[in-house]
């Protein structure tokens, strides 16, 4: 053949195969899915699955390659709505141009209805066949004969009632059968799981990484005993407690179950400890007292018995203090300790003021839930309040119980937190006054969906003293502030004396509550009401002053902010008064 005529013959065949192939379009966004019949996660299950609508931007594409996508719509969207137990969808399905010369793909979709399971059988078998914790768990899986078929509500129940018996010691527990058959002939579906638990193990020996501070200190964060069942939330709070025992930055607390010697199974703990030494910088501002800051400083072991140092600065204009603890673990839990404190405080507000010192004594432990404080404690205080000046040494026990719950520890939507105080002191036992004291202060904190969070706050105290003068001014009671009665300046409620400053008094009563709801956001507004008042004696005039008010919130990075204007409505002309605070609720 002559060069001319086979370059001729090469020309013809590619102007052929040119001819042949459609003009590409362009990319995915001329490509419009139109998907109608279903809503929610059927809709956007289906959508996840249309190749057509996946089309890179910025792709070209023939229109041979549209209809080929458009052609695999069908059997894509029977597979996206199959997890909802929906096996018998019609589609009507369409693709054309528009106007602009766009692609549009059409899908009209009736699901049918949902398969019905005829049977669901759940069985437990081995060594945990009759533990009446994975009974209650196969009872509650939330799977039941005559349901419709989801395939999310069966991988469900399978995790569930396998993590279950992880939880609850059955180490080993494997599925001998799980599997779901659906007839389509019949139109239902059978559920199967079958769960061999496998023994259950116990706790065995616990081994620490090397770390300054004796294994016997760091065995009294172990909420278990050795050789007692295996509870995989104890294994997690014995993890979060030692977190919480600022020795370390981070712990890992794995079971070995390789390690296992029959139903024992060691617990390996290993850790990176926190530097020995730590300081930490606070600061805060709040009506009643201004700006405040607080600096502290820990040594946080001293010796191999896990001692330590702590030491803190306060200081606001209202309140300055300065303390260091010394503390000594002691066998038993996490809380239980020995401490010595010393502490300076001084304190000046309308014309009174207080300088004290006190070293103190106190024993510490868990009992019922509750931390249970006792204490020795010896003051010297020089004050004067009500234009009276005095000055007071006393040697007083001390019992206090607190305890404080809350699923966040900066902006808690559910918690609470409650502290009982009883205090004394003899004339006949080394001090200046006699006298008995109690008190009470409870914070509760709840929230509904939609409405936000309801807050409530009540505290009261009483003291049983014959020679009121001779109290210290940090004994008496005060009313009024931010954190009492807004509207009200900080202790102005309540008695005064000769000089017309607050002189506190032997009982006092206040009572909050408080709607706050989140706008957007981070951020609130809240309304609120406060109630109570100081009094010299149970033969006082008990009315109660009043507060009312509403304010701002913002969930800020560093804690909540408040701003409230509060009016009191129980004196004259209901004078207001802005309240600016910023810190934990808790």
């Amino acid at each position: 053949m002559r060069p001319t005529s086979l370059v001729l013959a090469i020309f013809a065949v590619l102007s052929v195969l040119q001819a042949g192939q459609a003009q590409p379009v362009r990319d995915s966004s001329e490509v419009r899915v139109s998907v109608e019949g279903v809503s929610g996660d059927r809709a956007r299950n289906v959508q996840s699955r249309l190749s057509i609508g996946r089309i890179p931007s910025g792709t070209m594409v023939s229109e041979a390659q549209i209809r080929r996508l458009h052609g695999r719509a069908e059997a894509e969207i029977r597979t996206a709505l199959e997890p909802f137990g929906l096996y018998r969808p019609q589609v009507q399905s369409d693709l054309a141009r528009d106007a602009s010369g766009d692609w549009v793909a059409r899908y009209q979709i009736s699901p049918g209805p949902p398969v019905p399971l005829r049977t669901v059988d759940v069985q437990l078998l081995g060594p945990g066949a009759d533990d009446p914790t994975l009974l209650q768990v196969v009872t509650a899986l939330g799977i039941h004969p005559e349901d419709p078929f989801r395939h999310r509500n069966y991988e469900r129940a399978k995790a569930t009632l396998h993590n279950a018996a992880i939880g609850r010691g059955y180490l080993d527990a494997e599925y001998a059968r799980s599997q779901v058959e659906v007839d389509l002939t019949s139109y239902e579906a059978r559920a199967v799981l079958h769960l061999q638990t496998g023994i259950r193990y116990r706790f065995g020996d616990v081994s620490f990484s090397a770390f300054p501070v004796r294994d016997e200190v760091l065995h009294r964060y172990r909420p278990f005993q050795v050789g007692a069942p295996f509870l995989l939330q104890d294994l997690v709070l014995f993890q979060r407690q030692l977190t919480a025992s600022d020795y370390f930055e981070s712990v890992s607390v794995e079971p070995r179950r390789a390690g296992a010697s029959g139903d024992l199974v060691p617990i390996d703990v290993g850790f990176r400890p926190r530097d020995r030494v730590g300081y930490s910088l606070g600061i805060g501002y709040g009506t009643d007292t201004g700006l405040r800051g607080t600096f502290g400083g820990r040594v946080r072991w001293l010796n191999e018995g896990g001692h330590r140092l702590l030491g803190e600065l306060r200081g606001s204009v209202v309140k300055k203090t300065a303390s260091a603890r010394y503390l000594v673990p002691l066998a038993g839990g996490p809380e239980d300790d020995l401490s010595l404190t010393v502490g300076l405080q001084d304190e000046r507000f309308e014309g009174n003021w207080s300088t004290a010192l006190r070293i103190s004594a106190g024993l510490a432990h868990r009992r019922w839930g509750w931390k249970e404080t006792i204490s020795l404690d010896a003051q010297e205080e020089k004050f004067r309040s009500g234009g009276e000046r005095g000055q007071s040494t006393l040697i007083h026990p001390t019992l206090s119980w607190s305890r404080v719950r809350g699923d966040d520890p900066v902006y808690p939507t559910q918690g609470s937190r409650a502290q009982f105080q009883l205090r004394g002191a003899s004339e006949a036992l080394l001090s200046d006054v006699s006298f008995l004291q109690a008190s009470v202060r409870m914070r509760i904190i709840r929230s509904r969906p939609y409405w936000g969070r309801f807050i409530g706050r009540v505290n009261l105290g009483a003291t049983a003293v014959p020679d009121f003068p001779k109290l210290p001014l940090s004994f008496r009671f005060f009313a009024g502030g931010d954190q009492s009665i807004r509207g009200f300046p900080l202790h102005s409620v309540g008695p005064r004396g000769e000089d017309g400053s607050p002189s506190g008094g032997r009982h006092f009563l206040t009572a909050t509550l408080e709607w706050e709801h989140r706008l957007m956001g981070p951020v609130g507004v809240a309304f609120f009401a406060d109630a109570g008042n100081v009094f010299p004696g149970f033969s006082s005039d008990w009315s109660l002053e009043q507060g009312i008010g509403f304010g701002g919130r913002w969930l800020s990075p560093f804690g909540p902010l408040r701003m409230d204007l509060a009016w009191a409505v129980t004196r004259p002309g209901n004078p207001f008064r802005l309240h600016f605070a910023f810190g934990g609720e808790l």
